[in-house]
């Protein structure tokens, strides 16, 4: 999971053998996930290398909603594949029959966690076999099989641990570098990045496809092909969706609180219920998919559950995050913003109401989802879709905030440069924060901003400031 909300599933192998957490740069990519730029020094048994890296913050979890999140601060990207073992379980292990182990291939392996995320190797259960059978130990994201598929001492070769270190020059020079780029902070030129092929063809998706539709801005989602087929997953779906129900039922105030948050949606427009059947579905569009959900509780907010659709929940090799573009980063830098916030002396803070759901899109029937309102009655779940873009989506966060900056463009006949100039570039993606001199235009600013942006769709509540007179 990247900061941004995006998930992806995937493999990884837990080696007690490296000093480091390697993410594939594919996968790292998938999830947006970006961090500066520096080379990494590897030692093996084979020798030294070096390797154009990011340093990038993550998190990890298992599949199952039990299994707790797991910080990874620091995991360096890599270009190459890990070289590790298949795991094929054998049918003659009997005692690791009922824990179903997927056998996995070397080349689906996209995360290699080393040492320095220790949490991740803690083991708090273990099942063995005989002393020659590999052995399973519950990690913190489930089972995991330690061990090797032969003891064929007959062979020539045989696999090694490898040990990764990190260079202490590359870190003196990365110091050095920090510092002039912090002693030129302000004085140097600071000229874009150049679009890459596939944001210039994301940023033509998000020009043509807009257009404002009841107060609201509708924007396609950003398909990697306008040929796009997605295999029907509804029966693996339903499985999901049954476990789910087992949840709920194992707490009456988690499915009263879980319902709650989705009749809402419902309430709301953001949801639709759908009549035609799951094989017209298909018939009709092919990129036809359903999502499933789980249930998240911040404990920081008691009472509450956050719906988490999983766009990347995996089905035949392929999700809807797989299909999409991650699109252009609109999101403005939190450094610029934090460093404008402190000019003057009065400020004003607000956050934008439920952004991404204040977006429609045309592809609602890539969002769709199982459930049953009243779920005394027999049959099975309806099917419901999504119509809005979703947190979680990999597009969603360049949707949101395109239609928030084209709220602002289309509206700059209506209103000052200073409230076009702060939409802009004063949002943190769903969090305005700004300065000014004094309590009389800040008061202005914050009625001219609800107004502006409810032109959009878009409310701006939980208004704060430092000063009584705003």
């Amino acid at each position: 999971m990247g900061q941004t909300g995006r998930i992806k599933e995937t493999f990884a192998l837990l080696d007690s053998g490296s000093d480091v957490t390697l993410i594939q740069s594919s996968l790292a990519d998938e999830l947006c996930l970006k961090g500066k730029k520096q080379t990494l020094d590897m030692t093996t048994l084979s020798g030294n290398s070096k390797h154009s890296s990011q340093k990038v913050h993550l998190q990890i979890k298992g599949v199952a909603p039990e299994f707790k999140t797991v910080q990874v601060k620091g995991s360096w990207t890599y270009n190459g594949a890990f070289k590790c073992k298949s795991q094929h379980v054998d049918p003659k292990w009997k005692h690791l029959a009922h824990l179903n182990l997927p056998d996995v291939g070397s080349s689906q392996i996209q995360l290699l966690i080393g040492l320095d995320t220790p949490q991740a190797h803690l083991q708090e259960d273990a099942i063995s076999g005989d002393s020659r059978q590999p052995y399973a130990v519950m990690t913190p994201f489930g089972w995991s099989l330690i061990g090797t598929s032969t003891h064929d001492d007959r062979s020539h070769t045989t696999q090694a641990h490898v040990n990764f270190i990190i260079s202490q020059d590359q870190s003196l020079q990365d110091q050095i570098e920090h510092f002039w780029k912090t002693e030129s902070f302000g004085t140097k030129h600071n000229l874009k990045e150049a679009i890459s092929v596939v944001d210039r063809k994301a940023k033509t998706i998000l020009d043509e496809t807009t257009t404002l539709v009841d107060g609201h801005y509708q924007i396609d989602m950003l398909w990697k092909s306008n040929n796009t087929q997605l295999p029907n997953n509804y029966p693996y779906t339903r499985k999901r969706n049954n476990l789910l129900m087992k949840k709920l039922d194992r707490s009456n105030q988690f499915e009263e609180m879980y319902s709650k948050t989705l009749n809402q949606y419902i309430d709301k427009g953001y949801v639709t219920k759908v009549t035609d059947s799951v094989s017209s579905d298909y018939e009709n569009n092919p990129r036809t998919w359903y999502i499933p959900h789980h249930g998240v509780q911040n404990p920081n907010k008691p009472g509450k559950v956050h719906v988490v659709f999983d766009a990347a929940d995996s089905y035949k090799g392929t999700s809807l995050n797989d299909n999409l573009m991650c699109g252009p980063d609109l999101v403005n830098s939190l450094f610029g913003i934090l460093q404008r916030f402190r000019l003057y002396g009065i400020v004003i803070a607000a956050d934008m109401e439920a952004m991404y759901h204040q977006v429609p899109e045309h592809d609602s029937h890539s969002l769709q989802f199982l459930w049953k309102v009243n779920r005394c009655e027999p049959g099975p779940p309806d099917i419901y879709k999504m119509g809005v873009h979703i947190f979680g989506a990999t597009d969603s966060t360049a949707c949101a905030n395109y239609a928030v900056k084209r709220t602002a463009l289309d509206n700059a006949d209506q209103f000052s440069p200073v409230v076009i100039h702060t939409v802009l570039h004063h949002f943190y993606v769903n969090e305005l924060l700004k300065s000014v001199k004094l309590p009389s235009p800040a008061t202005e600013l914050s009625r001219d901003m609800t107004t502006l942006m409810e032109k959009g769709g878009f409310h701006l509540h939980k208004w704060i400031s430092n000063s009584s007179e705003v």
